[in-house]
């Protein structure tokens, strides 16, 4: 799941298409990728340069344009 998240902070198409193949297969559903981004924030302070707000609206873009 931690993959997962981190293509989708990458953003790049080839990284969306991977999560979408790992929901599609079951690998990763999007409730566990929402749980996983809750779960990491705390830890986020250890990263600078990840934005808590970017990051979280590419969460919730990936989770409602694929079923969430």
């Amino acid at each position: 799941m931690s993959q997962a998240l981190a293509k989708i902070e990458r953003g790049h198409q080839r990284d969306l298409l991977d999560v979408k193949a790992m929901v599609s297969r079951g690998l990763v559903t999007i409730k566990s990728l929402e749980d996983g981004f809750n779960e990491m924030v705390p830890k986020l302070i250890r990263f600078p340069s990840l934005d808590e707000d970017v990051f979280r609206e590419e969460i919730r873009r990936f989770t409602s344009e694929n079923g969430g």
